[in-house]
């Protein structure tokens, strides 16, 4: 019997070369956001000369927080609905966006964080406390 090993032929798992993937990798997703804070002003719809729609929103998210503007684009079958929704949205009222993606932008001559990509904006179910007692 024989103390000496015969060396295998096979290489360890360890010191197999990579081999790419026939398959590309799939593109990473952008992670959906949410931002809600009060209305600074009334909510704005502007209209595209496609006709599409544009609502215009900027929320304050909390104390010395920077502004917060979204916009979202809706096709020209949705004008109406814009309309209505921005009437709803007064200074004051509480407002979520969902969006992914953002960045820092100017806005009437002041810096603000802003979506890349705004997926909806709509009244919020919560309310906020007035210095008064009352509710918005």
């Amino acid at each position: 019997m024989s103390a000496v090993l015969e060396p295998t032929t096979e290489p360890d798992v360890n010191q197999l070369p990579l081999i790419p993937t026939l398959a590309p990798a799939p593109e990473p997703e952008m992670i959906r956001l949410s931002a809600w804070g009060r209305l600074t002003r009334q909510a704005e719809v502007r209209v595209a000369t496609d006709g599409s729609g544009m609502l215009i929103v900027e929320i304050l998210q909390g104390k010395n927080a920077m502004p917060f503007v979204a916009i979202r684009h809706e096709p020209a079958d949705q004008i109406n609905a814009l309309r209505d929704l921005a009437h709803e949205m007064r200074p004051g009222v509480a407002v979520v966006i969902i969006f992914r993606g953002f960045e820092v932008t100017t806005h009437r001559g002041q810096e603000v964080l802003s979506p890349r990509i705004c997926d909806v904006i709509g009244l919020s179910n919560f309310s906020f406390v007035n210095p008064d007692g009352s509710t918005t």
